[in-house]
Order: C-alpha cells, then sequence, then structure tokens
C-alpha cells in the first residue's frame, strides 16, 4: 500500500473518532473565552460592513458591557476562522469542527516533516502516535488556540525544511507567510525563529549565503505581514496584557517555577499525560539515546526539544497544552528505532503500543456534562432584567454568555461575573444589583469563600440544576437606565456608549 493511501486512512480513522465525540463534554472557562471572542469578530465584521469602521471602538465597548469576558490579548487569527463559520451556523460545534481540521492537518504536516528529515516510513508512525495520543484526543476538539498554533508550527517547520533543502526563494516565501499566520494564532509558535537561527549558526559552514538572505528575507515577509497586527495592539495598549497575563497568571495559580526543581520536572511528567506512560518513558530514553549517538539531524531535534523545554519551563504560567509543539522532536527518535528494526516482532509491538495508547486516550477522554446551556436557555425564555455569577466553578460565566449570546441576538441581557460583587459588603451588593438590573443570580456548587452567598440578600430560589442554582433577586424593578459593566482583567468599570 503506498504511504499516502496509509496516511489518508490513518486521518480518516482520527476525524470519524473524534467526530463521535463532539458532544462528550460541556464547553468550559476557555472555551466559552474563544467562543465569544469568535462571535465578537463576527458581528463587529458585519457591524463594519454595515456602518463603516468610524464607530468600531465603541461597538467593541458596548459588547463588552454585555458580555465582559472577550480577552483581546489572544493573537486573532484562529478566532478569525471560527467566525467565517458562524456564518453558516453559531454553534460550539462548528469550532470544533475547525480544530478538528487543524489537528487533521497537524498529524499530516508531521508526517511530512518525518519524511523529510528522515524518511516517509518514519514520518508514518510519527503521526500515528502522535494522532492515536491522549493530548491529540482532547485538543484535537477543544475550542482552543493550542491545536491551531501546532499546526501552524509544524506548516512553518515543513516549509522552512523544503527551503534549506531546495533554496528556493518561493519556499522561503511560504516560510514567512506560515510563521506569521502562527504568530497571529499564538506566541507559542515564536520560539521556531529561535530553533532555525540556532540551527543555522550551528550548520554554518554548510549554509550558503543565498539561503541566508533568503531566510532573513522570510523574516522580513513575516514582519510586514504582522505589522498591522502590532500597529494594532500599539495603539489599544494591550501590549501589557499580553505580556503579563502570562507571568501574572502563572503566579497567581502557584505553578511550579525555574527556580524550583519541581519545576523543571513539570513538563517531562506532563509527558505522561500528553502521550501516555507507554510512549513517554521509552520516547525519552530513545531521545536522550538518539542524541548520544549523533543519529540523522539529531542537532535539530536536540534545539527543537531543548528551547521548547527551557523556554516554557521559564515562563511563570504553565500548561500541559503549551508545549505540544515539541511533541514530534519526543516522537521522531522513537519512530526512528522502531523503523530502523524492521522486524517482524518490532512491527507487531508498534501495533501494540498506538493501540494500547489509543484505549488510553479514550479511557481517559474527558466526560462532563453541566447544564449551561440550559440555564441560559431558561434566562432567555423567562427575560426579566440581567444576569450575574455570584460564583463559578464546573459551570463558567463564560459558556453561560456564548450560549446566551447564541439565543439573545438583540442583546438585551446584559451577564455580570462574580468579580463583579469582589471587596463588596452587603449593602453594595444590594445597591450595585439594583442599580445594574439583575434579576437572576447563578449560584455553583463549588463556590469558593471570595463569593460567600451569605452576603446575597433579598433573594429567592427560582430554580435548581445539577451543580448550579437560580436565584431571583427580590428588590429588582427595572427601572435603572445605568448600562455598565465591571471588567476583570483590568479591574475597572465601563459603560454603554450610543454610536
Amino acid at each position: 500500500m503506498k504511504m499516502y493511501w496509509k496516511i489518508i486512512i490513518l486521518l480518516t480513522i482520527y476525524g470519524m473518532i473524534l467526530s463521535f465525540t463532539f458532544t462528550f463534554r460541556t464547553i468550559n472557562a476557555d472555551e466559552g473565552t474563544h467562543l465569544m471572542i469568535s462571535l465578537f469578530i463576527k458581528d463587529l465584521s458585519q457591524y463594519i460592513l454595515n456602518n463603516g469602521v468610524s464607530g468600531a471602538y465603541k461597538f467593541g465597548t458596548n459588547y463588552l458591557v454585555y458580555y465582559p469576558k472577550i480577552t483581546i490579548y489572544y493573537p486573532p487569527l484562529y478566532h478569525f476562522i471560527v467566525s467565517l463559520f458562524f456564518n453558516i451556523i453559531v454553534s460550539e460545534y462548528v469550532a470544533k469542527l475547525v480544530t478538528l481540521l487543524f489537528a487533521l492537518g497537524t498529524i499530516f504536516f508531521t508526517y511530512k516533516v518525518g519524511e523529510e528529515i528522515f524518511d516517509r516510513k518514519i514520518g508514518f508512525v510519527s503521526a500515528a502516535i502522535l494522532a492515536l495520543s491522549p493530548v491529540m484526543f482532547i485538543l484535537g476538539t477543544s475550542v482552543l488556540v493550542d491545536m491551531s498554533a501546532f499546526f501552524f508550527f509544524m506548516l512553518t517547520l515543513f516549509f522552512y525544511i523544503k527551503s534549506f533543502k531546495s533554496g528556493k526563494r518561493i519556499h522561503f516565501i511560504l516560510s514567512g507567510i506560515s510563521l506569521a499566520f502562527g504568530i497571529l494564532t499564538k506566541w507559542q509558535v515564536v520560539p521556531i525563529v529561535a530553533i532555525l537561527i540556532l540551527y543555522l549558526i550551528i550548520e554554518r559552514k554548510k549554509i550558503k549565503i543565498k539561503i541566508l538572505k533568503n531566510f532573513i528575507l522570510s523574516l522580513i515577509i513575516a514582519g510586514l505581514i504582522l505589522c498591522p497586527y502590532f500597529f494594532v495592539i500599539y495603539k489599544l495598549d494591550i501590549i501589557n496584557l499580553v505580556l503579563s497575563g502570562p507571568i501574572s497568571a502563572g503566579y497567581r495559580e502557584k505553578d511550579p517555577q525555574f527556580t524550583s526543581i519541581e519545576g523543571w520536572l513539570w513538563y517531562p511528567s506532563a509527558l505522561l499525560n500528553q502521550l501516555t506512560p507507554i510512549i513517554a518513558i521509552p520516547a525519552l530514553l530513545l531521545l536522550i539515546l538518539f542524541i548520544i549517538k549523533r543519529e540523522r539531524n539529531w542537532k535539530l531535534i536536540l534545539l527543537w526539544f531543548l528551547l521548547f523545554y527551557i523556554i516554557f519551563t521559564i515562563i511563570p504560567n504553565k500548561d500541559e497544552r503549551f508545549i505540544i509543539p515539541y511533541l514530534p522532536a519526543v516522537i521522531f527518535p522513537l519512530a526512528f528505532r522502531l523503523e530502523k528494526n524492521q522486524k517482524k516482532n518490532f512491527i507487531i509491538l508498534l501495533i501494540v503500543i498506538i493501540g494500547l495508547e489509543c484505549l488510553y486516550a479514550l479511557y481517559y477522554l474527558p466526560l462532563y456534562h453541566y447544564p449551561v446551556k440550559e440555564i441560559a436557555e431558561y434566562v432567555y425564555e423567562n427575560k426579566i432584567g440581567n444576569v450575574a455569577f455570584v460564583s463559578e466553578g464546573k459551570i463558567y460565566s463564560s459558556a453561560f454568555m456564548f450560549h446566551i449570546a447564541q439565543l439573545d441576538k438583540e442583546r438585551t441581557i446584559q451577564v455580570f461575573r462574580p468579580c463583579a460583587f469582589y471587596y463588596k459588603n452587603e449593602t453594595q451588593i444590594q445597591q450595585f444589583l439594583k442599580e445594574n438590573n439583575i434579576y437572576y443570580l447563578v449560584l455553583t456548587d463549588d463556590q469558593n469563600e471570595l463569593e460567600d452567598f451569605s452576603r446575597f440578600k433579598n433573594v429567592t430560589l427560582v430554580k435548581e440544576f445539577e451543580h448550579a442554582k437560580l436565584y431571583s433577586f427580590n428588590l429588582y424593578d427595572g427601572k435603572s437606565d445605568k448600562k455598565c459593566n465591571h471588567i476583570c482583567l483590568t479591574e475597572e468599570e465601563i459603560c454603554y456608549n450610543n454610536i
């Protein structure tokens, strides 16, 4: 069987399995945020097409007054792509389909990169191991930017490897465009520049001047494509949010830092969840052996793995999904060793390993259903004033915002987040609820001490859901003309502006 048919079968199996998992999980906090950003971009685009750009800033501010969870420090490309699909239908399943397409592309270009730096068999084995790993099962349908960033990382690396081999300017131009698209998706793509620069320095005796010139040209092309975006974030003064967000989150969430042993062991330990212990442990050992024995393209593999590991260990905020672009560098040495021993028992071993990996991934695939959509439907069907989340836990305000925005196309219901009530006493809360025409209050079962519900007086239980209760504010009269909201990230109040 030709290798392309094998990769098509692999992608088909992966796509079919994951398409059946779309309904396994209720959207979480981050997914709700990315869905809201995508919906905002769709609505903003329609507004600009109909009215021009003059009122776009006020339109954005007014959108935040209703849905104060549109985080503006994310690069916009993933959300823009999802927003295009939202023109067909606004649904979390549409966004999951977009992520799945990026996942399929990531697997394919893992195969292509493996083919370029090793051979087709190693590329295919690596793609198969990656495709059936837990991290690809979980992130392959999650409404997060990480999978699209992973795709552009692999696409960019593929184009650059082709460029260095062929020396053709067109390949370098495509590399620069892909690099820019990657950075416009998520900042995690940036390390590829450091990897390539160090690789060129190490291999400088083998690199022709023409290739160096074209490489610089590719970076210039990427910079030119990025200029409008950098100009916008400069004018909107959100650079501090971009830089400080990951730093503050890491310290706030008490992630282990690079100053401790736990910090340096965090990502190697995460590999056990990303790839399963069946794959991760032998893969790490074979990576070390691969580098010690200086196997084919060992310098590129070492730089790829090491730079990601060091950079993301130093960054305060840690999450297993942040570092996924380095997974092929871990998998390739394992595939190299399996392919090198082309005996029947090794082929059987490969099938067993990949089969166990797939079963592990399916077994640990998250399954949780929380009634956030049902709460949104109830609030919309019984429209009386605005709604506030007193607490968040299994059910998140950002997920609720997306579901209410799907229904409330006229934008009549404002949503308030728990941070709006922080540091307010009982009297201030009563006044806040009345001033902002808040009728519904959502209280989750897993509230924390900052969200003590005992401070909320004059409330009546309206309906009880699993993991949440919906209350009404007895003093609501709907007479206030105030239309403002509290933004948690910047800790400020913003108010509606007539356009």
